[in-house]
């Protein structure tokens, strides 16, 4: 079976949606804790990665493109799941399940 690499990870993913709630680059790192250029980094690579321009850096407040629209509500969803099992694991007493619940 062929493993298939996504084109972004979790926290990049985190760092995008940070950056349309807050507005900007910077504002972002402010909230993450973390400086602008990290943010600015995270986001080139996940363009990269993606292959496509997340945001229009022409206009302030930075404004989504179409594929930042897309991607906005798919990841917010999917960082809130990923919040969540992180959470659920986190709150397991033993860390083991029973087969009963695989």
């Amino acid at each position: 079976m062929a493993l298939n690499i996504l084109p972004f990870d979790v926290n990049g993913l985190n760092v995008f949606l940070v950056v349309c709630e807050q507005g900007s680059m910077a504002a972002a790192g402010r909230s993450l804790g973390i400086t602008q250029p990290a943010v600015s980094q995270a986001i080139a690579d996940l363009e990269g990665r993606i292959g496509a321009s997340l945001f229009d850096r022409s206009v302030r407040p930075l404004a989504l493109t179409a594929s930042g629209m897309v991607l906005r509500q798919y990841a917010g969803n999917l960082v809130a799941e990923m919040h969540q099992m992180s959470g659920t694991l986190r709150d397991l007493p033993s860390g083991r399940v029973s087969h009963s619940l695989i």
